[in-house]
């Protein structure tokens, strides 16, 4: 199923997912999961953010969480005149926040994430 909504993403659905193609940078990790999440977060954009954009069966939701990774920049993670958002997160180790981290344009992050059902059968059987 998941497969199968990505396919459609980058197929019929129209998203550019030349950057999930081995050597560019959002290819790592090479995997169905990654891929997805990268090209159902691409169309979520694309079609205005709306809820109906996120309808991929069932294997996708909203999230505020910023999916980019390296130099795997998602398009929700620009800002609203295209450039890059600060974005820094404190250490596990940290005892306070820079406040700083958290000026983020609205909605500027808000990217689809996946929800496998697949992880959630691997959780049953340990």
């Amino acid at each position: 199923m998941l497969q199968a909504a990505l396919d459609w993403a980058c197929g019929p659905g129209k998203v550019d997912c030349s950057a999930l193609l081995q050597g560019e940078p959002c290819c790592e990790p090479d995997n169905v999961i990654a891929h997805a999440t990268y090209a159902f977060d691409t169309y979520y954009h694309k079609m205005g953010k709306t809820p109906a954009a996120c309808d991929f069966n069932g294997v996708a939701a909203i999230t505020t969480t910023d999916p980019s990774h390296g130099s795997c920049i998602f398009p929700g993670s620009l800002g609203k005149n295209g450039t890059l958002v600060n974005i820094t997160a404190p250490s596990l180790n940290s005892t306070s926040v820079d406040s700083s981290a958290y000026n983020l344009h609205s909605n500027a992050f808000t990217s689809i994430v996946l929800i496998i059902e697949i992880f959630i059968s691997v959780a049953v059987f340990l």
